[in-house]
C-alpha cells in the first residue's frame, strides 16, 4: 500500500492521520499527549494503524509537527 501518516503533537492532544494515493483518509485518531509527547505520538500512530489493520512498514513515510517534537 502507498499510505503516508501525519502526526500533530500538541500540549493537550496528539493526532494521527493517514492517507492513501489518492490523498483519502484511511484513518485517524486523537489521544491526550500527557506528560511524554514522544510517548503519545507513538501510541497514537499505532493506535490509527491497528483500526485501518497495517503496519508501520506499509507507510511510506511519516510526518510529524506541534508543540511536543
Amino acid at each position: 500500500m502507498d499510505l503516508v501518516a501525519g502526526i500533530d503533537s500538541g500540549s493537550t492532544t496528539t493526532k494521527a492521520i493517514v492517507l492513501d494515493r489518492q490523498e483519502m483518509i484511511v484513518g485517524f485518531a486523537i489521544l491526550p499527549t500527557g506528560a511524554d509527547s514522544r510517548d503519545a505520538s507513538q501510541k497514537v500512530l499505532g493506535r490509527v494503524l491497528d483500526e485501518i489493520g497495517v503496519g508501520q512498514t506499509d507507510l511510506a513515510f511519516v510526518v510529524a509537527t506541534g508543540y511536543g517534537l
